[in-house]
């Protein structure tokens, strides 16, 4: 089996693509991503079968990473989606014929978290991740979690989240410091907000548009914003005023742009330090 894709590199590697013409390449690129899919597919089963095996060995996490060198939060999303997969057989259908990417598995797992795998799969999810790219499909796929998730879903998969709250620091290979977390939307958004402000507070003191650009990148003014935030915000004279906004839906639900429906009752939390609110 390993000879097939020795011969699938090596026909990939020396197949020439300058001179094709701009239909050609976007055939090309289809094809590609086609192709792609189906590995990921591949990596799914190579993942459900390691789960199967019973000889004490390392994970299918674990394998992914020693065997192809990839990240340690790569290896998670590749065993995650092989999980999903199990419960998705449509989607898994599709995945390996390529006519889905791996992201739309993605987007169909957090709604299957959100809801139930069978009502994805009962859905018209599947449908329109065929013709739609993945970044729209979630917007479709927000919309569809929202209708359908109860206050009491909502309470419970915060909480959930919440307990699995996580920061890790560490020391990368090239010597700099990775500040990892991983919180529930409603914290994450709080502490978007407020790096965000911080981050345009400092784009104006660099010169805003005309000069901004000559101080420093946007990625090194939000590093030093959130540095100013850990280490200078409690010392700094007066409040801090952040905006996040939380809507409020005619049907009674709540949500954060971008991220998706949260409880009812923690917009009690999240209001009087935020100072931003809308209705739809």
């Amino acid at each position: 089996m390993v000879f097939v894709f020795e011969s699938w590199l090596c026909d990939l590697r020396d197949r020439p693509v300058d001179g094709l013409s701009r239909r050609g390449l976007c055939d090309v690129a289809a094809a590609s991503g086609r192709l792609r899919a189906a590995l990921d597919a591949f990596d799914a089963r190579l993942a459900a079968a390691v789960s199967r095996l019973d000889d004490g060995g390392p994970g299918a996490s674990t394998v992914f990473r020693g065997a192809s060198k990839c990240s340690q939060r790569e290896a998670d999303k590749r065993a995650r989606r092989a999980d999903a997969l199990a419960v998705l057989p449509s989607t898994a259908d599709a995945l390996a014929a390529g006519t889905i990417t791996a992201e739309h598995v993605d987007t169909l797992a957090r709604a299957a978290e959100a809801v139930s795998a069978e009502a994805v799969e009962a859905s018209d999810l599947l449908t329109k991740a065929k013709c739609r790219p993945a970044d729209l499909l979630a917007n479709d796929t927000r919309e569809w979690t929202r209708r359908r998730q109860t206050q009491a879903d909502l309470e419970q998969r915060q909480a959930r989240m919440v307990t699995a709250r996580r920061c890790v620091i560490f020391e990368a290979d090239n010597a700099m410091t990775v500040l990892h977390a991983e919180l529930d939307p409603v914290t994450g958004a709080k502490i978007r907000a407020a790096i965000d402000t911080a981050t345009e507070r400092l784009y104006r003191n660099d010169g805003g548009r005309d000069r901004a650009g000559d101080v420093r990148t946007p990625e090194q003014r939000r590093a030093d914003a959130l540095t100013e935030l850990l280490t200078e915000g409690t010392s700094r004279p007066g409040p801090v005023r952040t905006q996040m906004l939380v809507i409020a839906h005619a049907d009674g639900t709540a949500e954060i742009p971008g991220l998706g429906p949260i409880p009812v009752s923690y917009t009690q939390l999240t209001l009087p330090t935020t100072g931003a609110w809308g209705r739809a």
